[in-house]
């Protein structure tokens, strides 16, 4: 039972699903087996370490039913009929989740049972409903055509010829669906085509654009900012789209559902970033990565469920750094350390406060920070070990660099899964060796390691190594 379905399920829920499930599966309403209530009981009880051994079918049988000889047969149908349940308790707790999604299904069920004034009464909650709640997403666009089209049905069942079904409307609706599904979908299908240059075909996006052309849709900002993104990466010299990118998250800032938001600007981050790489040389796409992580800031979509992502803390930071904001990323550090997942707070946050630190050559304060935490994502470690590397060498302690070089040699031979990483950070190694050799070398030498050195596809740190050989 260890690796079934079923402990696999649940060990993704969290404590308090894990509780309402149990509520769940005591329902006469959701499952009647008693097998079941007791089987998920004895799970329930083992919460703490889904892997242990008592959770072995022969185990769990012995204590579950006691007076009964094992069979294996018929434990498999109890665990198989206990993952059903499961599926349907979260098919119940999505849609607690989605209140809107319950009136409708409760409005069809008024429409389709010919109950007329119960709908009317309902449909007028649902609108009373929507003026608090008014943000969308693409979701809520096709529950607007959904609503919509049970009030068509309801008028035309009503076999009054003299009412019209509100048909207008729902066209109306179908289209800002539509429209905003097929621009969003075209704009991940073609972002994912420019990366692994694999060929899809788009049908009617050409007829699409040639419509918004001819149909632009001022009061549908999800529209407007989907078509700019998709021309962004259609038309990628035209600055142009990004700029109405971030003029339509601007000027509507409490329109769109987090969920939504995010996307909007992962897609508007995504193709600063794009031109960044492309033009080294120019801070201003850095700028406008940093103020627009700024505008995201304002909001929760930066979040996700309560957390930052420690590869977006990472990054911010770097991008504070990079473009000398120093108080500023000291006290984005502070403030969204509580927000870091728990199991990666300390490494995370000790980490990147340590990167702080050498950008203000405070270089004592790093090497406790770093040896203090455990580290629970391998690359991150890695990044940790490099940052010492740097520290060590730029305090001249030379003899603990070289320990400590020797014995990253041996952390990496054992790290076999890294593949090509593992070059990387190898050669970076041999590199750091031959620059604690070359302060006093000629300069021959010196311009033949930085050939070496420029020409190493496979390198951590080129840029830092180079520098440190410029400043001879």
């Amino acid at each position: 039972m260890i690796n079934s379905k079923l402990l696999q399920l649940l060990m993704s829920f969290d404590s308090i699903q894990l509780d309402e499930l149990f509520k769940f599966v005591r329902s006469p309403i959701h499952n009647e087996q008693e097998a079941l209530i007791n089987l998920y009981e004895y799970i329930y009880k083992k919460k703490d370490d889904f892997n242990e051994t008592a959770l072995l079918k022969e185990t769990a049988w012995r204590n579950v039913f006691p007076k009964k000889d094992f069979n294996d047969v018929r434990m498999r149908r109890y665990i198989a009929d206990l993952y059903k349940v499961c599926l349907n308790y979260l098919s119940w707790h999505q849609l607690e989740q989605n209140e809107m999604e319950k009136k409708i299904l409760q409005l069809q069920f008024m429409r389709a049972s010919k109950l007329n004034k119960h709908f009317d009464s309902h449909l007028k909650s649902i609108q009373k409903w929507k003026l608090s709640n008014s943000k969308s997403n693409i979701q809520t666009l096709h529950q607007e055509f959904v609503i919509e089209q049970e009030i068509s049905l309801n008028l035309d069942q009503g076999h009054d010829r003299g009412v019209e079904p509100n048909l207008q409307i729902l066209s109306n609706k179908l289209d800002v669906f539509y429209l905003s599904n097929k621009l969003k979908s075209c704009c991940a299908i073609t972002n994912y085509q420019n990366i692994s240059k694999q060929e899809y075909h788009l049908p009617l996006i050409e007829e699409v654009l040639e419509h918004l052309e001819k149909t632009p849709y001022p009061d549908q900002p999800l529209i407007g900012f989907y078509h700019a993104a998709l021309l962004s990466l259609l038309e990628f010299e035209n600055e142009e789209h990004l700029a109405k990118m971030k003029s339509i998250i601007i000027e509507h800032p409490n329109e769109f559902l987090s969920e939504e938001l995010k996307d909007m600007f992962t897609v508007a981050k995504n193709y600063i970033i794009k031109k960044a790489n492309q033009n080294r040389s120019e801070k201003k796409y850095l700028v406008e990565l940093f103020d627009l992580y700024n505008l995201e800031m304002q909001g929760d979509s930066l979040l996700d469920q309560g957390f930052i992502s420690p590869f977006t803390y990472k990054n911010i930071v770097t991008l504070g750094i990079h473009l000398g904001k120093e108080e500023w990323t000291k006290k984005f550090l502070e403030d969204y350390r509580p927000y870091l997942p728990i199991d990666q707070r300390e490494s995370v946050y000790a980490f990147n406060l340590s990167r702080w630190h050498f950008n203000q050559k405070q270089f004592e304060k790093i090497i406790a920070n770093l040896l203090q935490v455990e580290y629970h994502e391998i690359f991150l470690e890695l990044d940790a070990k490099v940052l010492l590397i740097k520290t060590y060498y730029e305090l001249d302690e030379i003899e603990t660099l070289l320990s400590f070089l020797d014995s990253f040699k041996v952390f990496l031979n054992r790290k076999q899964k890294l593949n090509y990483h593992q070059k990387s950070y190898l050669a970076l190694i041999t590199a750091v060796k031959k620059l604690i050799k070359l302060q006093f070398a000629s300069e021959a030498k010196k311009e033949k390691f930085k050939t070496d050195i420029s020409q190493t596809i496979e390198l951590v740190e080129r840029n830092w190594i180079l520098a440190k050989v410029m400043s001879f």
